[in-house]
């Protein structure tokens, strides 16, 4: 009997999942235009551009961190079907926005040991502790590595802000295409057939029914998000997400589905270089330590985690908090983005910098912009003792600059293991003025996680922050437990820093290095060009398209194209305002100085233009370094760390 109300449930979802899937049109998102060349803009250290190469650029991208996408196997996307061929060619998956390297699209390309799939960046495989089977695994380099086009060039960014439409929110995107392809696969019998049999190897025909079944189980578990978060998950476009809506939906919402809340407070992608830098990091500077900030990421797209049963009881204390984060490939990608920089501008393709102007610009910077975005770089450099490993931290001499935030709720002491370290200035939304919507949800958003611990009252109305802080800390406490890792190690992945989440009223202040390249801008997306950033409000375009990554280099940002699959937005939507960081001498929203003349703001754009280039930036040398070192990827590692092909790069 019991075994029947457990796969009821299964078989009702996958048979709704099959209806939904059978009225999903195809894609109707038109191929993005590739140009026909692509560069890598200099990403490294120093003038000789150091420590960003094809092998970290490979570890960034392919390195799995523990995700999947409901028991999602890597080979059935390789093998999926879609309306008008493989769902998983490059020519198809590049329509949602995804990136590829240029000979991806290649008929004769072979992804070899670190892409055998031939999958977008981001798209990994990683081997699941407990059952053995290779899953898809979306890691953090398919939402951080961007690209502009200009003129026929394509410039990809590492780091950077994406232009993807993965959702599943409407018609045309990832999810719902990827949903529509497993539903018709279980519904026709020679589409399964042909699946099986690729898929299978020699385990065809003998092993169908089991593949069936774990189709059927993967099918429910999508149909299952979509029945939960009907009404709740809003479009916002290409490239941006409700990130930390998901991400507390997800983590609370397994516990109790009523805990999912609406995600209406869209953030772009934020860009990943210099933040081991950073004392605190999240658009509202909520998180402290890359341990728990990555973690909370993994949570938030669906790492396997323990924590109730199929009726909602918590599970027996020797299983809870077991989860199927990779701990150790997440820190080797976060070392290894200990060596990734800001973007260099690339003269050669956008043209020349004028130096006069940049100047005029600095001067401007100087004293309209450093007081925020510094960077502040905390007076005394930490000190801690990390042996065995502190064989990987450089040190050099550094001049400390000067702090003057509106505000200084994040005072603390610096971070022990770190080189160098950034304060981050978290300017309250009253004086900032910008969309306020993200802020106000999560510190607002209340969540029942009294199953946890039946004992604690608190529990039973816990903010994202506590809550998220109980959940990651017992995630992370239990996997060092499981992988041997010792004080010292787990100190040096942290910095000696312990993990703690806050609830903050206001957006953190980043430094710029390299911003030119994220466009559109503020935390929502919703200014498309940072001359118009530097403009009053009322100057700033109410709607624009977005989906283009034509880049007008004059402005800096975006073009506004009225494409087919162009996603329009208005910025008088909740969420989407475009209101404060303003300069103008009409008063209003979050005015943070006088208003700029054009030449100014030029001027100002020149700067941006060379901040943390060591060519130009007269500045660079007192914030740049030290670097933390190489990346910490031992052999024993998942994913491609371990691979000849890897080991040839070095």
């Amino acid at each position: 009997m019991s075994s029947e109300r457990r796969v009821r449930p299964l078989a009702v979802l996958s048979l709704i999942g099959v209806v939904i899937g059978g009225m999903v049109p195809a894609c109707n998102s038109p191929e993005f235009e590739r140009a026909p060349d692509m560069v890598y803009l200099e990403q490294g250290w120093g003038l000789d551009n150091e420590g960003w190469g094809p092998r970290e650029r490979a570890l960034y991208y392919y390195t799995p961190q523990g995700t999947m996408l409901h028991k999602l196997r890597y080979i059935w996307l390789q093998h999926l079907e879609g309306t008008d061929g493989p769902l998983a060619a490059p020519e198809r998956l590049s329509r949602f926005g995804f990136l590829y390297e240029p000979d991806q699209f290649d008929p004769n390309f072979e992804g070899g040991e670190l892409n055998p799939g031939n999958f977008p960046i981001g798209f990994a495989k990683h081997t699941d502790q407990v059952t053995g089977e290779a899953f898809l695994d979306v890691t953090c380099a398919a939402c951080h590595t961007g690209q502009l086009d200009y003129k026929g060039v394509s410039m990809r960014v590492d780091g950077g802000q994406p232009m993807h439409a993965f959702a599943w929110t409407k018609p045309g995107q990832f999810v719902l295409e990827l949903l529509s392809a497993l539903n018709s696969t279980y519904a026709n019998p020679m589409k399964f057939d042909r699946f099986a049999e690729k898929v299978l190897g020699t385990r065809y025909p003998d092993a169908k029914p089991e593949l069936r079944e774990q189709l059927a189980e993967s099918i429910a578990g999508f149909t299952k998000e979509g029945i939960t978060t009907a009404g709740l998950y809003e479009d916002h476009g290409y490239g941006r997400l409700d990130a930390l809506g998901r991400i507390a939906d997800t983590v609370f919402g397994e516990i109790d589905v009523r805990n999912m809340k609406v995600t209406d407070a869209p953030v772009s992608y934020p860009h990943v270089w210099d933040i081991w830098k950073f004392d605190w990091v999240q658009w509202n500077g909520s998180v402290a330590q890359p341990v728990g900030r990555n973690v909370g990421e993994s949570l938030g797209v669906k790492a396997r985690i323990k924590m109730v049963d199929e009726s909602g009881n918590r599970v027996p204390a020797d299983v809870l908090f077991d989860s199927g984060v990779l701990l150790r490939e997440q820190h080797c990608i976060e070392s290894t983005l200990w060596n990734l920089g800001p973007p260099r501008w690339p003269e050669e393709i956008l043209g020349k910098i004028d130096q006069d102007l940049a100047m005029k610009g600095k001067d401007l910077y100087d004293k309209r912009c450093q007081g925020c975005h510094g960077p502040h770089v905390y007076e005394k450099p930490p000190q801690m003792e990390l042996a065995p490993f502190a064989n990987a931290l450089e040190t050099a001499p550094y001049e400390p600059k000067r702090y003057d935030c509106k505000i200084h709720e994040n005072e603390r002491q610096p971070s022990p293991g770190k080189p160098i370290e950034w304060k981050m200035c978290i300017v309250p939304v009253w004086d900032i003025g910008t969309d306020p919507q993200v802020v106000n949800n999560f510190l607002e958003a209340r969540y029942d996680a009294s199953v946890l611990n039946p004992a604690d009252p608190l529990l039973r109305e816990i903010s994202g922050a506590e809550g998220l802080e109980i959940v990651i800390n017992a995630v992370s406490d239990k996997l060092v437990k499981q992988l041997g890792i010792t004080k010292e190690e787990f100190d040096y992945m942290n910095w000696g820093r312990e993990n703690e989440l806050r609830d903050m009223r206001g957006y953190k202040a980043r430094p710029l290095h390299g911003v030119w390249a994220t466009p559109p801008f503020l935390h929502n997306g919703s200014v498309r060009t940072i001359y118009q950033l530097l403009s009053p409000q009322p100057e700033r375009e109410k709607k624009m398209w977005i989906g283009s990554r034509e880049f007008d280099p004059v402005h800096i940002g975006y073009e506004s194209e009225e494409l087919e699959w162009a996603y329009e937005l208005d910025t008088s939507n909740k969420g989407d305002l475009n209101t404060g960081h303003q300069f103008t001498n009409a008063g209003g929203i979050g005015v943070i100085g006088p208003e700029l003349e054009h030449d100014e703001r030029m001027a100002l754009i020149e700067y941006i233009k060379i901040l943390g280039n060591p060519k130009y930036d007269p500045d660079y040398a007192s914030y740049a370094e030290p670097r933390a070192g190489p990346p910490e990827c031992p052999d024993t590692i998942q994913g491609p760390a371990s691979t000849a092909e890897l080991r040839r790069m070095r």
